[in-house]
Order: structure tokens, then sequence, then C-alpha cells
């Protein structure tokens, strides 16, 4: 149903121009992407309408072995969050944990994901989709997951339940 959204979305945003239908279908994109890990469909896309697609391009190139184009989006959320931007902030502190994750370093993915979680917590209570387009507790559990520390991950999956219930 959401790729068939996506379709129907699509049209009026092209026949449109309208910014706020664009923003929609661009965050519509990056939740697809990410919650179906359709990486292919946006690895090595090179234009953006949010910073939740610009993420999602992002943590996709992470995922297909392509750390430049990750790098690139790292670099500017990290700008965009220069402007108080808490949700790009968030985003960049994830993107480069799973960067770490890929070359090897889960010690620093960890310490990058704990960073994401606090920051997260200062944003005010969730109400609608989530924000960021990828929960940070959720993402650290399965960081913690990948990484074998089983026990760790279940408490992360428990907390970003516990923000984002029925997830």
């Amino acid at each position: 149903k959401a790729k068939a959204t996506l379709d129907l979305i699509r049209p009026a945003v092209a026949e449109t121009g309208a910014p706020r239908l664009k923003a929609t279908e661009s965050v519509m994109r990056a939740q697809y992407v990410i919650e179906t890990r359709s990486w292919e469909m946006l690895r090595a896309e090179a234009s953006f309408s949010t910073s939740a697609e610009l993420f999602a391009i992002g943590l996709s190139a992470a995922e297909t072995g392509l750390p430049q184009v990750a790098a690139r989006a790292r670099n500017e959320l990290r700008r965009r969050s220069q402007s108080q931007k808490l949700d790009a902030a968030i985003m960049e502190k994830e993107l480069a944990a799973v960067l770490e994750l890929r070359e090897g370093k889960g010690a620093r993915a960890v310490e990058l994901m704990q960073e994401a979680v606090a920051l997260e917590k200062a944003l005010p209570p969730p109400f609608g989709p989530p924000r960021p387009v990828k929960p940070s507790y959720e993402l650290q559990g399965e960081i913690l997951l990948e990484l074998g520390r089983h026990p760790d991950a279940a408490l992360a999956f428990e907390q970003s339940l516990a923000r984002w219930p029925n997830r």
C-alpha cells in the first residue's frame, strides 16, 4: 500500500509543484525506504527535498557500500544541524553511527547512538509519524543486535516502544 500511495502522489507533485506536497512526498519516500529497507531506491540519489530524505539517501548509501555518498549526506545533515535543527542533528549522529559500524567500529557506533538518543529525548513527546524518521532507540537496538549485544538491544527496543507505542 505504501508504494502504491507513493505512486499516486508523484503525479500530483509533478503537476502542482506545491512545496508542501513535495515535502510530504519526500518524507513518505524516506519512510518507505527506511521501513522496507529498499536501499536501492535512494542509494545514489543526488536530489532531496527534506532532511528525512537526505538521511534516507545517506543510510541507503551506507547500507549498500557507497560510503562517499553517505559521508556527503552526513556532512549536509551536520550543516543543517548548525541552524538548531534538532532532527537533523539526531539523523547526523545516526548516520555517523551506521558509517562507523560498517567500518567495523562498533564501540564508536554505540557511542554515537547514545548521543543520538540523548538528543531525541529533548524532542517534545511524540505525536504522529516518528520524528526523526528513524527513532534513535530503534536504530540503537538494531546496531546492538548486530553487535551481538542482545540484552542491551532488547532494552533499547523496549525504550523505543515506550516512546513510539505500536511501532
